[in-house]
């Protein structure tokens, strides 16, 4: 399916891919704001064309068949030919002009700022700018070797610093240790590693991330 271009006033529309959810926002040409965000794992398959697809139906159902002009800024384009790609996967679906850059650029962007770092922490964590047009990031490498300050990282390090403590002789009646092994249903010590590890993804580790603010308000 071609996606037409609007022939009248017609909205523009953002898109903001997370890791957990998706955003949606039209702003008709009376400047009037319609919002729509969905859960991104009930769409996105991390397929371009697929995605490009699926992305634009839920554009065409949420603002209506012809919109002026699509931006998007996507969690997952981590380089400059990550966003080509996906940029590419719009273009060969649709005549409306389309924009795709990683999710993090949005802020500076929305904020009107021209050359800024754009830094996120959220499931994941990443910073990115562009010098003369060259897509620039640091981090973004996920949660098991990176993602520093993320929700998922913020659960691996717990987990780290529970096992220091239990290696060092410390007891399990410890605030953070308690929260974890409760928790994340860990039934021994033995096995806090392992089921840390069986996380499939940083969505699924970073949901546990409010077991270390709870921790911290309980005095770990």
């Amino acid at each position: 399916m071609t996606y037409p271009v609007s022939e009248g006033p017609s909205p523009i529309v953002g898109v903001d891919i997370g890791g957990t959810k998706t955003h949606l926002r039209a702003v008709g040409p009376d400047g009037a704001v319609r919002d729509h965000v969905v859960p991104s794992r009930e769409w996105r398959t991390r397929d371009w064309g697929e995605d490009a697809t699926r992305l634009l139906a839920m554009v065409a159902g949420f603002a209506g068949p012809g919109v002026a002009a699509i931006g998007i800024g996507a969690h997952g384009c981590d380089d400059g030919a990550e966003c080509i790609a996906f940029q590419s996967a719009f273009e060969a679906r649709t005549a409306v002009p389309v924009a795709v850059v990683n999710d993090a650029e949005l802020m500076p962007l929305a904020l009107g700022l021209a050359g800024q770092i754009g830094v996120v922490a959220g499931t994941g964590s990443i910073a990115v700018c562009r010098r003369n047009g060259t897509m620039m990031v640091a981090g973004g490498w996920g949660w098991i070797i990176g993602d520093e300050g993320s929700s998922a990282s913020l659960v691996r390090e717990a987990a780290r610093a529970v096992a220091r403590h239990l290696d060092a002789g410390g007891s399990l009646d410890e605030p953070l240790a308690q929260a974890l092994f409760a928790g994340l249903g860990v039934p021994a010590a033995p096995r806090l590693g392992s089921i840390v590890a069986s996380f499939a993804t940083a969505t699924e580790a970073g949901h546990h991330a409010v077991l270390v603010f709870e921790a911290a308000e309980a005095g770990s």
